[in-house]
């Protein structure tokens, strides 16, 4: 007999998904992450187009709001996955 599980790749916690902002959005290169939430950012991870992991930051010491610089990546569209111990939220950015 065969067992279903259901198993959840994109969690997108709706409260996590709220309190985290990146702006400006299209973006020059450098672009500020705002977070407003009670769990603890782990980090973030920086995704092209084509699914290939351009850049790790970590966000251990985060402290509410950094700037990040993507100012050696070229322009295009940016997936970014900001991860918590608990859940992660994936967000568009464009860089023009």
């Amino acid at each position: 007999e065969t067992q279903l599980y259901e198993i959840e790749l994109g969690v997108n916690d709706a409260q996590l998904e709220n309190a985290i902002a990146l702006y400006p959005n299209p973006s020059s290169g450098i672009f500020t992450l705002n977070y407003t939430g009670k769990e603890q950012l782990l980090g973030m991870t920086i995704i092209d187009f084509n699914g290939k992991n351009v850049q790790q930051i970590d966000l251990n010491n985060f402290n509410g709001q950094q700037e990040i610089s993507l100012e050696q990546v070229s322009a295009g569209i940016y997936f970014i996955q900001v991860a918590t111990e608990e859940n992660f939220v994936t967000k568009k950015m464009i860089l023009k």
